[in-house]
């Protein structure tokens, strides 16, 4: 399988139309967004709400292991905040 990483963030200032119409000041993606994404439909979508600056490493799952064996694993580390 192929990994693929999206980063959504809102340091450009960007605003999306919050409920009731007003503006929310934090990028996010709705999960009838996601589903609705044909080219997601087999895979398997994880979104993790995190501070600013935090970075995720998604070590290749057969790395180190026997043939036919993965290991799947994800590490996040954040500057300052816990994640």
């Amino acid at each position: 399988g192929t990994s693929r990483v999206v980063p959504h963030s809102n340091q450009r200032g960007d605003a999306r139309s919050g409920p009731g119409g007003g503006t929310n000041p934090w990028m996010y993606v709705t999960k009838e967004e996601l589903t609705s994404l044909s080219s997601l439909r087999d895979d398997t979508v994880i979104a993790i709400r995190a501070p600013a600056g935090t970075t995720l490493d998604v070590p290749d799952p057969d790395e180190g292991m026997r043939p036919g064996t993965r290991r799947f694993q994800m590490f996040l580390k954040s500057p300052g905040e816990r994640v």
